[in-house]
């Protein structure tokens, strides 16, 4: 299972200046992903990301769901 997390980020609040993503646009997010579609304990990141880079995760996430669901599907065969 795979799981992606996003929060806004309080404007008075401290935090980098740029995306740790794609490192040049302004974070509007803080998200949290974990990948353990393994079955092995949790890959977790956490960081800030700008909106293009919020995209590319949930991109990446969709990919991942389909590789699972075609991993299963392989097996029913």
């Amino acid at each position: 299972m795979s799981r992606l997390c996003f929060s806004t980020l309080a404007p008075c609040r401290e935090g980098p200046t740029v995306c740790a993503v794609c490192i040049s646009g302004p974070p509007l997010f803080r998200y949290e992903f974990s990948d353990e579609s393994d079955g092995v304990s949790a890959d977790y990141m956490k960081g800030f990301c700008c909106g293009r880079c919020a995209s590319t995760l949930l991109t990446i996430l969709e990919d991942l769901e389909q590789r699972e669901k075609a991993r299963a599907l392989a097996g029913q065969e």
